[in-house]
């Protein structure tokens, strides 16, 4: 367990308004912590996705420990709550997959809110008027379902919404 400012940073920014509009959790997961480490999955996939290797938890308590001695507040703040502000616009229904709505996978989360975060950082309005169509692919099904947590997956997954979010 983690404390310190960085730990209460998540925990401030998990109550963002878009954030909440945007993933969609069970009543469980909401006092769970999920939505805490979602925000803990945005900010180390954001920042480190290249450097995934295959065991999530070592991979978020890796992201964690130096966060707390390195972390850049402003900066981060600003591309949290800019990239849930787009998706909010853009994703009415959340980041849910339109079969299954109600809740968000987190390896979906991931993706999309990862990929949105890293299009907003090279240009400051993302594309995606069709968003909810492509989230729904067969191709970004086949990045987020089956085995996941391998590099290659993580990176197949994020740089697709990445790009689609990049109008590619």
């Amino acid at each position: 367990v983690f404390r310190g400012r960085f730990a209460e940073f998540i925990e401030e920014v998990a109550k963002d308004a878009n954030f909440h509009k945007v993933v969609k959790l069970t009543t469980k997961q909401e006092q769970d912590g999920t939505r805490d480490e979602c925000v803990l999955r945005f900010f180390a996939y954001l920042n480190r996705y290249q450097s995934f290797v295959h065991s999530v938890i070592d991979f978020l308590n890796e992201y964690m420990k130096d966060a707390t001695k390195t972390f850049d507040y402003a900066k981060g703040e600003k591309i949290f709550r800019e990239t849930f502000s787009q998706l909010a616009t853009m994703l009415p229904e959340g980041i849910v997959r339109k079969t299954k709505r109600g809740v968000t996978p987190l390896v979906l989360f991931e993706a999309v809110s990862v990929g949105a975060g890293l299009a907003i950082q090279k240009k400051r309005k993302i594309a995606g008027g069709d968003a909810a169509d492509w989230i729904d692919s067969e191709e970004l099904r086949g990045f987020t379902t089956g085995a996941t947590n391998s590099k290659s997956m993580v990176k197949n997954r994020i740089e697709y919404c990445r790009d689609r979010f990049l109008g590619q």
